[in-house]
């Protein structure tokens, strides 16, 4: 739930919701069981998250106001807050690559699609190409965000 909430809090409140990322994302690290091995896949799927969304807008598949070089911060804390969950609320897909893959494949372009339509933010290629894209996209980071995350559990220096 508290995803959701700084989901929609980035995009209809942008940058403004980023201390809340933040505080959110160190009390989660805190928390943790875990801390390092949670910090290092949480950056990870961050930092992969805003280069492929990055790519995505210089691609002209997102347009946002004001566009620099990089991605607004507010879509870099959905990033953000989207890593947090993978340990948590989206555990479940843990055990089943097909159901990865096809969360990736459907629910991530809905979301693209209803954070568009609720921000400034714009797609710049037509709808359904960049919804095929990003679904396609998606389905693959799904499956390696997964991998990464059962991978540092195997690490002995995060135990």
């Amino acid at each position: 739930m508290l995803f959701n909430l700084m989901w929609l809090g980035c995009v209809k409140y942008g940058n403004n919701v980023a201390p809340f990322v933040l505080v959110w994302a160190i009390v989660h690290l805190w928390m943790s069981s875990k801390p390092w091995q949670q910090l290092a896949l949480v950056s990870f799927v961050t930092f992969v998250g805003i280069f492929v969304d990055t790519v995505l807008m210089h691609a002209g598949f997102f347009q946002f106001p004001n566009q620099g070089e990089i991605i607004p911060l507010w879509l870099a804390m959905m990033w953000l807050s989207f890593a947090l969950t993978i340990n948590g609320c989206l555990s479940l897909l843990t055990r089943s690559k097909v159901l990865q893959w096809i969360f990736g494949m459907v629910f991530a372009p809905l979301a693209y699609w209803g954070g568009i339509s609720m921000s400034d933010a714009s797609f710049g290629q037509p709808f359904w190409l960049t919804l095929m894209v990003i679904g396609a996209l998606w389905s693959i980071l799904m499956l390696l965000f997964f991998e990464v995350n059962e991978r540092l559990k195997k690490v002995e220096s995060f135990a």
